[in-house]
């Protein structure tokens, strides 16, 4: 409990109506009309502490229980500052997730032992955890904290297990992943569109240069796209595993036909979060899968017999 007094990330990021002067370990960064002065020193402190309590977590298991909630609020009061607090200090933020999903299956596991009372908590800090950070990924437009927020999502639901969820947040969860792989598939096309119109532009002497630069800048941001979107997969996945009938009822049909597309095509950049979604099918719905292996059985199969390992 001691080391929870600590974790304070407003102290460490504090703003002001104007510029001051810098110590040795902190910087002033200005955002809007205001200027945020954070303390690199105790960023660090606060980004080790975290670590350490997501091994203590691991290590301790269910003897960590009498502590679980006082570390819930601490780890809540860091996913509760304010936008620009937690997008300066956003290695802070994405520790948490972890060690967040740590918590929840150190209760998850003590179910057996403990009984109604320990999975009462663990749908307590299931429920917190997503209506926070579901939140967080709703607003957030840049594929590097969008990653990290999905996948903390797809762990903590995944550690928590069957009935953590209720109906309208497994809808919730499941149709914001969905929108947000759309719009990761329009960046990235736009990515793509802008690059290809650049070497009109960059013609005469240093052209060749900056189309090396270009291209690797480009092939990065698909990357982080990449990336991005197989996160939110996870959640998908982490979902069917929760409750394969509501997954089922609400979620399929529109990603059946989201499916059909991204695997018709050989090249279409959905085709690999299509198989992704497959192996979590056949993983996670069981039997269940089996009257919709012809949506994509044969692109398994085309995939596992390619020689083109992309």
């Amino acid at each position: 409990p001691g080391l929870l007094s600590f974790m304070n990330i407003e102290a460490a990021v504090q703003a002001s109506g104007e510029e001051e002067e810098e110590a040795e370990d902190e910087l002033t960064i200005p955002i809007d009309d205001k200027f945020f002065r954070v303390k690199t020193g105790q960023i660090q402190d606060i980004l080790a502490l975290v670590s350490l309590l997501g091994v203590l977590i691991k290590e301790t298991g269910s003897g960590f229980l009498e502590y679980v909630r006082p570390t819930a609020e601490a780890l809540h009061k860091i996913l509760a500052c304010s936008d620009p607090v937690l997008n300066l200090a956003s290695s802070v933020r994405d520790a948490v997730y972890p060690c967040w999903a740590s918590l929840v299956q150190a209760v998850s596991r003590s179910i057996p032992a403990r009984g109604a009372e320990a999975q009462a908590l663990a749908v307590e800090l299931v429920s917190r955890f997503v209506d926070r950070v579901a939140s967080d990924l709703a607003k957030a437009e840049d594929p590097e904290d969008i990653a990290p927020m999905a996948n903390g999502i797809a762990e903590v639901v995944s550690n928590a297990g069957p009935g953590c969820l209720q109906l309208s947040q497994i809808q919730g969860i499941c149709d914001l992943a969905v929108s947000e792989i759309f719009k990761s598939l329009q960046r990235e096309q736009s990515i793509k569109d802008g690059n290809q119109a650049a070497p009109d532009a960059n013609d005469g002497e240093g052209s060749e240069d900056s189309s090396v630069v270009g291209d690797a800048l480009v092939r990065g941001e698909e990357d982080e796209e990449k990336e991005c979107r197989l996160g939110l997969c996870a959640i998908l996945g982490a979902c069917m595993k929760a409750s394969p009938e509501d997954f089922v009822l609400h979620s399929w049909p529109a990603l059946k036909a989201l499916m059909e597309e991204w695997l018709g095509q050989q090249q279409h950049a959905g085709r690999p979060l299509g198989l992704n979604l497959a192996c979590d099918l056949c993983e996670h719905l069981g039997e269940r899968a089996v009257e919709i292996w012809p949506v994509f059985m044969e692109a398994i199969l085309e995939s596992v017999c390619s020689v083109d390992a992309g």
